[in-house]
């Protein structure tokens, strides 16, 4: 009886998952799409791309033809065009006011005002340059014109730097602790693994990548990524040539048939990303502080600039 007792005991803890008789953890299976994806370049930024593309082309022919305006500021398309820039300017308000207050979201999804917040920081300021016809006015009307080419000038800073601390312009807020997932898995994939580092000897390259990930980490290789900071991309560049060269020696088709160049993209994007991530948000923080008080000063040298221009 007693030999029974114990051998429904022994099974009870091997059922339990005891010490005597660990259990093997299940490999973990990486989605490589979904995180290319995340780190990769989209259609929606190349697209962003194009679209500053146009607006640096447009700023380009209204200067190149300010001395031969077909309208003038004071009517017609001239007076509708600062109308309609002054307006989106002044709707720019409503992102930050929809994000502080939880009540005002009867005016709509938070994301929606941001897109619109980013797409009026452009178009207005190209409005009004072509209201003021690419000149100086009146002192009132430059302070406002100086005042509105700081702000836009410090939207642009700002958006670099936002853009830095999330994945993508839409995306969600990068952490540290994401990045260093990401990037381990990038790495397994860089290995030819599913979702674990090799056990035994590992490729010569991928302990060079694992060095130079503790370094980031660490801050030891800040002084390499200096050059990425003054030149973005350079340094992304420079570390996806030569992880594509890999790629293409082990995995010509890619994992899962996602492209070796789209993984050598992604990780040297995410590489970048966790060597820059907090120093671009204190970046941003100071930004902040910023740009609320030079939004505030456009907002009174607009609404002065307006008042002036109706009563003389």
């Amino acid at each position: 009886m007693s030999d029974m007792v114990a051998c429904i005991d022994e099974a009870g803890k091997r059922r339990a998952g005891s010490p005597s008789t660990p259990a093997t953890p299940p490999r973990t299976r990486v989605n490589v799409r979904a995180l290319v994806a995340r780190h990769a370049r989209s259609a929606r930024r190349s697209l962003a791309l194009v679209g500053y593309l146009l607006a640096v082309a447009a700023i380009l022919y209204g200067w190149r033809i300010r001395d031969e305006f077909p309208f003038t500021a004071k009517e017609g398309m001239g007076y509708t065009l600062g109308i309609v820039g002054g307006s989106m300017m002044l709707s720019l308000l409503i992102y930050p006011l929809r994000k502080r207050f939880p009540r005002l979201r009867f005016l709509g999804p938070i994301p929606f005002w941001f897109r619109l917040h980013m797409t009026f920081g452009i178009l207005g300021p190209l409005c009004v340059l072509y209201h003021a016809g690419f000149h100086m006015g009146s002192t009132n009307a430059s302070v406002a014109l100086v005042c509105m080419l700081v702000v836009s000038g410090s939207g642009l800073v700002g958006r670099y730097f936002y853009v830095r601390i999330h994945h993508g312009l839409y995306g969600a807020r990068a952490t540290l602790d994401q990045l260093r997932k990401d990037t381990q898995a990038l790495r397994a994939v860089i290995s030819g693994e599913s979702g674990n580092d090799r056990d035994g000897d590992e490729d010569p390259l991928v302990t060079r990548l694992q060095q130079l990930e503790q370094g980031v980490v660490s801050g030891r290789q800040f002084g390499r990524h200096l050059l990425g900071l003054l030149l973005p991309g350079l340094a992304g560049w420079l570390l996806r040539r030569r992880i594509t060269a890999i790629l293409a020696q082990s995995h010509p088709a890619g994992p899962e048939g996602v492209p070796v160049q789209r993984i050598a993209t992604a990780y040297a994007h995410c590489l970048t990303q966790l060597s820059q991530l907090r120093l671009f948000e204190r970046l941003f923080s100071l930004w902040h502080l910023l740009h609320l008080p030079l939004f505030l000063m456009l907002v009174v040298a607009g609404l002065v600039h307006v008042v002036f221009v109706h009563m003389y």
